[in-house]
């Protein structure tokens, strides 16, 4: 399973939440209509969407969204079987957000958890001197949380 990750620092957190869950219920209902000029791709299939004031899911043919509302963090999760659905998933449901959220203009970058580095090779460890962020000189080692990258 692949997955994808965007967390949206928002004070309205459980609004949007709320928003995109229902937005996600209606489409559900009553089938979801492609764009006019057909550069868009085919919309996911919903089968069912549960959600409160704090957490959301919504279960598609191909894949799944979590959302989870704190004080002032809203975080999206995106579980999809291929590259491709979880790419289309991704678009969508960051394409709707980014509509209901235009006022506060909402900034959403999605990451990959489940892409890990190769950890069987491991990087060289030559010492290094650098300056850290108040200008002052480090000794650290190279591919340490001190070096820079």
């Amino acid at each position: 399973m692949l997955t994808a990750e965007a967390t949206v620092a928002t004070s309205r957190a459980s609004r949007y939440l709320t928003q995109l869950c229902r937005h996600a219920d209606q489409m559900r209902r009553i089938g979801h209509r492609t764009s006019r000029n057909g550069d868009e791709q085919m919309p996911a299939v919903l089968e069912r969407v549960e959600y409160s004031s704090t957490a959301g899911t919504v279960r598609f043919a191909d894949g799944m969204l979590h959302v989870r509302a704190s004080r002032d963090t809203l975080t999206l999760r995106i579980e999809a079987a291929d590259e491709d659905s979880l790419r289309r998933l991704q678009n969508g449901i960051g394409r709707r957000l980014r509509t209901i959220g235009r006022r506060d203009k909402l900034a959403l970058t999605w990451g990959r958890p489940d892409m890990q580095p190769d950890r069987t090779r491991s990087a060289p460890t030559t010492r290094t001197r650098h300056r850290n962020r108040r200008g002052e000189r480090v000794r650290g080692v190279a591919g340490s949380a001190l070096s820079p990258s």
